[in-house]
């Protein structure tokens, strides 16, 4: 009757060398509980080797590269989702000579990134790496230079004045 199983192949760089999980955020419940799904973690090659890919019919892809050499010649592989945005790391050209889809995640990372955004140009407006230097000097820090004055983001003044060395 043959293999029935819809095999889903998860790029080797969704594990870290310790065989966690890069993101354990990544919720994979979903497809470890379908129904007439197998899902399986592929070895950290990059780029992706063909041979890694022969049995299976999709792949989700991470950070690692799909070039034309890795297609498989089996033509079994349906679609390549690209966990993230843009293109960059898959041979388009090469996915559409095989006949592979090609699907992005933009949803996936929308959050994180604006999250990750905004708190970098939180942390630089508020001089958050100014404070952490001076904090970590501690308060007989450096005597080369005795008068550091950093503005707090409620007109509190930090540092110390020259009359403290």
């Amino acid at each position: 009757m043959g293999d029935l199983k819809f095999k889903v192949a998860l790029s080797g760089d969704f594990r870290m060398p310790d065989g966690s999980l890069t993101y354990p955020d990544f919720d994979l419940e979903p497809l470890r509980k379908a129904p007439g799904l197998e899902m399986t973690f592929l070895e950290s090659n990059n780029p992706l080797r063909a041979d890694q890919l022969e049995d299976f019919d999709a792949l989700i892809l991470l950070t690692h590269r799909f070039v034309s050499t890795s297609v498989p010649k089996s033509g079994r592989l349906a679609v390549v989702a690209r966990f993230g945005v843009g293109y960059d790391t898959v041979d388009v050209e090469a996915c559409t000579a095989a006949g592979i889809a090609l699907v992005i995640t933009p949803d996936g990372v929308r959050r994180p990134v604006a999250v990750s955004v905004i708190t970098f140009m939180l942390a630089l407006t508020g001089k958050l790496f100014t404070k952490d230097a001076l904090t970590r000097k501690g308060p007989h820090g450096s005597r080369s230079a005795p008068n550091i004055w950093v503005s707090g983001s409620w007109g509190v003044r930090w540092g110390r004045s020259a009359s403290a060395t």
